[in-house]
């Protein structure tokens, strides 16, 4: 009984992201704004963040699976 559970907890969790994802319209990021990470990449250590935004179709979705990303 405790494995059929497990499974539709699973499905369920799918579902609800699948959901969210089709319901993102916009993806707004936040760059350099830790400055130990900003020193590792040898880039100078701004005053503010860094705000720029990706399309949507950057989005993917895991679900604790590799990612690949194209050569291009």
């Amino acid at each position: 009984m405790d494995r059929f559970f497990k499974k539709t907890e699973n499905s369920l969790k799918k579902k609800r992201v699948s959901l969210i994802m089709k319901d993102v319209k916009n993806i707004y990021c936040v760059g350099r704004n830790y400055a130990l990470h900003a020193k590792e990449l040898n880039n100078e250590v701004p005053t503010s963040p860094l705000l720029f935004s990706k399309p949507t179709h950057s989005l993917v979705e895991a679900n604790g699976q590799s990612i690949t990303l194209p050569s291009n």
